[in-house]
């Protein structure tokens, strides 16, 4: 994470130097631009006449990103090798044809070269000019002087005129511009005259030439598409007239129907011929039944009946064959000869032998009729099935002869697509070959304006990209350094675990009675103000923890946590609290005048003795620090009973620990303090041991965070 605030306070202690640099670099522009030479802007305008050509063809007006790709290919087109090549030669021409009128002074290179040897380069160039080979390789000599060469010497070569040149499209408008600035007006006018010129001819020229190419290759495909066309059409005439085929469809659909036709009449005739047969066999049952009452004789009444019936029976017989064996009539003739069984079987035989023979004969001839009535039928559905099964073999034949047409018909209309998509490319081809874009000027360049001096430019621009750069280097200088001398540094290098700060002393104090009792320098008074704010922020911490030992450690020696461990026992001790600080030689930092503690005790003979000589308000114990481990003096029950009567007989116990390089001392002292806290020096480098340290201290159980020492105040 970045401390912006810390980096802004950096830049602002560097203001004076990035201000001085900058003033330098801002001086040097000014002196060496005195002599920029004044410059001279000259443009003149092309047509492409897409509007005239939108006017014809309204699909050129609609395309937006077409036109776009138009203007983006002539503007291309226009700083090709080979347009940028004849305005590099016309130019040379024009110098070396009259020194005097030359738009350069000759080079030394140049002006090395006798008159002769000019002559020569001269009249090559305007033989390349003319003959359009304006594109120069180092193989391209003329009297052992490389033509590349001479074209660069004058200042005329490709990179030259493509540094001073612009090409652009005026707004949405059809104009293109073309502009040259030099440091002679007539050098501009004279580039941007000869360049437009020979680009409209090369484009016209190389346009011709690839439409010229494109309609012959589109003729000869069109050519080939026509022939496959006929080809095709041909075989399925051909295929038509073997085939004895005229409509392929037309003809499928009627065979099916027929054959549709015919089903339906034979399963007709199939029904009445089994009608048929079922009457003829009742009748025949009846005839060899002689005892049946419809064969006794009969009142005349009931023959009168008979009679009707049967008159009724050959009038729907007739019927029934008059419409072609019509079901319906069949019906009516079933119906009549039901209801006449009926009335010639309810009467009794109460006649004599002849109408008994008249009924039996008037069966008979019925008999005889349906019989002839189912030779009638059988035979027609002879018939029928003849004409079914031809009928259904000519439609068998005809799947064969669609498929093969369906394939030549597909063949064909395909050949026919791609012969009429030829010729609608063919026609647009000739089309666009006639009425296409023609690039004309409509405005000629004049002898190029003085350009507005571009000294003021260069100079702010000078400013700018120094003050960028010196910001830059200083902040990268800031982000590379490792010192941590802000809170917010320390903040983000321990997530957020810092108490307070405390500002550096002058070495000029002799302990913190001195410092507490000058009110009149601005350290003192900030060290005070500072150790208060501190003060405050512990002692709420052992109140609510009811915490009575604070030990102090840092990462490093010279951190100055003996003189804040001093400092905070001195700071408790005007508050009325019973301090006991036990450190190394921490009896140094209170001063020679200082009465408030006398003498320090050793902490290792208290161990032993369990006796100390309580002060009025602050005690001190030295510990041995040549002894490397706590334990090793007593063990952990005595160290547990020695701290419990201090506890007892202090209202606070600071101790000052060794530093973390001695870090089994630390652990050691930490382990008998309710709370503890770290020393941070401002402006100490964090190596990644340190980062571990970090971390170790902040998951120790009481810790309670950081204190950066020594920070110096900004004036």
């Amino acid at each position: 994470m970045i401390d912006f605030g810390g980096l802004f306070k950096y830049l602002l202690k560097q203001w004076w130097l990035i201000l001085a640099i900058v003033l330098l670099a801002v001086g040097v522009t000014y002196f060496l631009t005195d002599d920029l030479p004044d410059s001279y802007y000259s443009e003149t305008q092309i047509s492409t006449g897409i509007t005239d050509l939108a006017k014809i063809d309204d699909s050129q007006a609609s395309n937006y990103m077409q036109i776009r790709q138009i203007y983006g290919n002539i503007m291309s087109m226009m700083t090709m090798k080979r347009v940028l090549g004849m305005v590099s030669h016309a130019l040379a021409v024009h110098d070396l044809q009259n020194e005097g009128n030359a738009f350069k002074p000759y080079s030394e290179n140049l002006n090395a070269l006798d008159k002769t040897a000019r002559q020569h380069i001269l009249a090559e160039l305007e033989n390349r000019l003319v003959s359009g080979n304006v594109i120069l390789t180092d193989k391209d000599e003329v009297s052992g002087v490389k033509l590349k060469d001479v074209v660069q010497w004058m200042g005329y070569g490709e990179a030259d005129l493509q540094e001073n040149l612009s090409i652009g499209r005026k707004g949405e408008s059809e104009f293109i511009t073309v502009g040259f600035t030099s440091e002679n007006p007539e050098l501009s006018a004279f580039v941007v005259n000869t360049l437009s010129a020979e680009f409209i001819q090369y484009y016209h020229t190389f346009r011709s030439v690839n439409e010229t190419k494109s309609v012959t290759l589109l003729d000869s495909l069109l050519a080939e598409k026509e022939r496959v066309m006929l080809s095709r059409n041909d075989a399925l005439k051909n295929y038509r007239v073997s085939q004895g085929i005229v409509d392929a469809s037309a003809q499928s659909s009627g065979l099916y129907q027929q054959i549709t036709s015919l089903e339906s009449q034979r399963a007709d005739r199939l029904t009445e011929i089994q009608s048929l047969q079922g009457t003829i066999k009742d009748l025949k049952a009846q005839l060899s039944n002689p005892t049946r009452d419809y064969l006794r004789p009969t009142g005349s009444h009931t023959n009168n009946e008979l009679l009707e019936i049967d008159q009724q029976l050959q009038v729907a017989n007739r019927r029934y064959i008059d419409n072609n064996f019509n079901p319906v009539d069949k019906q009516l003739v079933d119906s009549l000869q039901r209801k006449r069984n009926e009335i010639a079987g309810s009467v009794p035989g109460a006649a004599g032998n002849g109408g008994v023979q008249a009924n039996r004969r008037s069966l008979e001839a019925e008999l005889l009729q349906l019989e002839t009535a189912l030779s009638l039928a059988q035979n027609g559905i002879t018939s029928i099935e003849r004409e079914l099964a031809s009928a259904r073999r000519r439609h068998q034949a005809m799947v064969p002869m669609d498929a093969g047409l369906q394939n030549l018909q597909r063949e064909a209309d395909i050949a026919t697509q791609e012969y009429m998509e030829i010729l609608n490319r063919t026609n647009q081809a000739g089309f666009v070959s006639n009425v296409g874009l023609r690039l004309s000027i409509v405005e000629t360049g004049l002898p190029g304006i003085k350009m507005p001096s571009k000294r003021l430019l260069y100079v702010g621009l000078s400013g700018v990209a120094t003050s960028m750069l010196c910001l830059s280097a200083f902040a990268l200088l800031f982000l590379l350094d490792r010192k941590v001398v802000t809170r917010a540094q320390l903040d983000a290098l321990t997530g957020g675990k810092v108490l307070g700060v405390i500002n550096s002393l002058d070495r000029s104090y002799k302990g913190i009675r001195a410092v507490w009792d000058n009110n009149t320098n601005v350290d003192a008074v900030m060290y005070k103000d500072l150790l208060r704010s501190l003060r405050f922020d512990l002692n709420n911490e052992l109140t609510i923890n009811k915490s009575r030992v604070l030990g102090i450690t840092s990462l490093s020696p010279g951190a100055g946590k003996s003189f804040l461990a001093v400092s905070l026992a001195y700071a408790f001790a005007v508050t009325g609290k019973k301090v006991l600080l036990i450190g190394e030689q921490v009896y140094d930092f209170f001063g020679n005048a200082d009465k408030t503690a006398q003498e320090a005790q050793n902490f290792e003979q208290f161990l032993m003795k369990r006796e100390i000589q309580i002060e009025d308000l602050i005690t001190t114990l030295t510990r041995n620090t040549q002894q490397n481990s706590l334990m090793e003096l007593q063990d952990m029950e005595n160290l547990l009973t020695g701290f419990g009567l201090l506890r007892d007989a202090f209202d606070i116990i600071i101790i000052d620990t060794d530093s973390c390089q001695n870090l089994n001392q630390v652990k050691e002292w930490l382990m008998f303090s309710d709370v503890s806290i770290g020393v941070f020096e401002s402006g100490d480098e964090v190596s990644t041991n340190d980062k571990e340290l970090i971390n170790y201290l902040d998951g120790h159980a009481g810790f309670l965070g950081w204190v950066l020492n020594k920070v110096k105040l900004i004036a």
